[in-house]
């Protein structure tokens, strides 16, 4: 038996997770079934105002599948980021929430980074949550310096 998974629509995730009211999902979903039908959402609702590029990218990280994660609620043991370079950890906005043996439970901003951050990662087993550009900047910021 196939057991499809449901697919959470953009602005459903944007609701869930970004400075986003329902009447002005509503309105720039009218105002691209009218205007422009074949332009993404995320764009229209950035062109507004109402959200920012991170809240896309962090819906979209949710939206394909990975788990989301409050980095700012989670309890990240600093010696985790002596094991990483912290210019790594800036350059792809990720940042380290556990090392158990040699799986690495990390924190990314934006889905689009992933294979390179991967790869330079090449040593770890690496599991991957999505969060927010701003709390993983302030993670390392608190943390790496």
């Amino acid at each position: 038996m196939y057991i499809r998974k449901l697919k959470l629509k953009l602005g459903e995730i944007l609701l869930q997770i970004a400075p986003l009211h329902l009447e002005q999902l509503k309105e720039a979903l009218i105002f691209q079934e009218k205007q422009y039908p074949a332009r993404a959402l995320g764009e229209i609702l950035i062109e507004k105002g109402y959200i920012d590029n991170d809240d896309v990218e962090t819906a979209l990280g949710i939206q394909q599948g990975y788990p989301y994660i409050s980095v700012s609620n989670y309890k990240i043991e600093p010696k985790i980021f002596r094991k990483i370079p912290l210019d790594l950890m800036w350059k792809f906005v990720f940042v380290p929430l556990d090392l158990l043996r040699n799986v690495l439970t990390i924190a990314i901003a934006s889905p689009h980074n992933k294979a390179a951050i991967i790869e330079e990662l090449k040593n770890y087993k690496v599991r991957i949550f999505i969060s927010s550009h701003d709390e993983i900047k302030e993670a390392l910021k608190n943390h790496g310096g």
